[in-house]
């Protein structure tokens, strides 16, 4: 027969073992298209896209720290980073662009109006040197770039259950573009609350470890 320690014991363990079996953060997941990135997403998705410069070739915002505001989003280049230049490019489709620095990174801050979980563009550089994204909850990511000149090819999506309110991309290459940003909320799927079976179990556990404590205290 089971000593009441033993019985302790094994109340403690299955509390444990519930703990350590419930769904661990998701954290953040990168998607290479759109249509996997939008299947992960809850609700409404904005979209924000750079308006064409037609009939002009460009229009120019400056050099080193610089900024343009479009549909609420906030674009902006940094003298911390670069002392690029920082233009709307129009190649039938309007797109950011930092480009020509002689010192520093190429690089596109996206401020949005808040916090958020879902994040994508479109995005390209002349060379195809690759592209980091980070995030203001500290997370970064590095991305490869076909180089396509002015166009925007290739596709960064991005969910987290941290949310965000920034996104910043940078790279060595001496253009980096972008175009249709989309933001909005990520679906639950990445939920950290343990499922309700995962809730009795531990509870449980719990009390048959406090009972067991009880009596033997009395």
């Amino acid at each position: 027969m089971l000593s009441r320690r033993s019985f302790l014991h094994a109340g403690l363990v299955v509390a444990i073992a519930c703990l350590s079996g419930a769904p661990a953060r998701a954290g953040p997941v990168t998607y290479s298209d759109y249509a996997s990135w939008s299947a992960a997403m809850s609700g409404t998705i904005t979209n924000v896209t750079i308006p064409d410069t037609s009939p002009d070739p460009f229009i120019y915002f400056g050099s080193g720290s610089a900024s343009v505001t479009y549909s609420g989003v906030l674009f902006s280049t940094s003298s911390v980073l670069g002392n690029g230049y920082f233009y709307d490019v129009g190649a039938l489709i309007g797109v950011l662009s930092s480009q020509q620095e002689s010192t520093g990174v190429a690089n596109i801050l996206t401020t949005l109006p808040g916090d958020v979980t879902g994040f994508a563009l479109n995005y390209g550089t002349f060379d195809g040197k690759s592209v980091t994204f980070t995030l203001s909850n500290g997370y970064a990511v590095t991305q490869s770039s076909s180089g396509s000149g002015y166009s925007v090819p290739d596709f960064f999506g991005i969910t987290d259950t941290t949310p965000f309110g920034t996104v910043l991309m940078t790279s060595p290459d001496w253009v980096l573009n972008l175009n249709n940003v989309l933001y909005g909320a990520a679906g639950a799927s990445g939920s950290t609350i343990p499922e309700p079976a995962t809730w009795l179990l531990l509870a449980g556990g719990l009390a048959v470890a406090g009972l067991l404590r009880r009596r033997r205290v009395n």
